[in-house]
C-alpha cells in the first residue's frame, strides 16, 4: 500500500498490523480503533484523519504530516514520531511511553492527559502546549521550543 490514495477511506477497527503506507495519503481517513502496530507510515499526509483509540505500537510515522489529526487515547507505545509534523493533533489520553518525538513540531496539539513516560523529545517544537496532566517521567526534553507552554 505504499503511495497509495487512501483519502477519505473508511477503516475502522481494520487490521493494518505490520502493512507499509510509506508515503500514502489517509487525508480524513477513518481508522478508529483499528490495529497498526509495527506499521510503516513513513512521509504519509494523515491530514484531519481519525486514529482515536487505534493500537500503533512500535509504529513508524517518521515525518508523516498529521495536521489536525485525532490521535485521542491511541497506543503509540514506542512509535516513532520522529520530524513528524503533529500541529494541532489531538494526543489526549494518548499513551506515547518510549515514544520518539525527536524534532516533531507539536505546534498547538492537544496533550492533556498524554502518557510521555521515558518519550524523547529532544528538539521537538512545543509552542503553545498544554502538557498539564501529561505524565512526563524520564521524557526527554533537551533542546525542545517550550514557547508559551503548559507545563503546570
Amino acid at each position: 500500500l505504499d503511495a497509495a490514495d487512501l483519502t477519505a477511506t473508511m477503516a475502522a477497527d481494520a487490521n493494518l498490523a505490520g502493512a507499509s503506507l510509506v508515503g500514502a495519503r489517509l487525508e480524513r481517513a477513518d481508522f478508529s480503533r483499528a490495529t497498526l502496530s509495527n506499521a510503516n507510515l513513513t512521509g504519509a499526509d494523515l491530514t484531519s484523519a481519525l486514529f482515536a483509540s487505534a493500537s500503533m505500537q512500535s509504529a513508524v510515522l517518521t515525518g508523516s504530516i498529521c495536521h489536525d489529526t485525532n490521535l485521542s487515547d491511541a497506543q503509540l507505545t514506542s512509535a516513532q514520531l520522529n520530524q513528524a509534523d503533529l500541529t494541532m493533533c489531538n494526543l489526549s489520553g494518548a499513551k506515547l511511553g518510549r515514544a520518539n518525538l525527536s524534532g516533531a513540531n507539536l505546534t498547538s496539539a492537544i496533550l492533556e492527559g498524554a502518557t510521555l513516560k521515558a518519550a524523547n523529545m529532544t528538539a521537538s517544537i512545543l509552542r503553545d502546549v498544554n502538557l498539564s496532566g501529561c505524565q512526563l517521567v524520564s521524557a526527554q526534553l533537551g533542546k525542545a521550543d517550550l514557547t508559551r507552554a503548559n507545563l503546570t
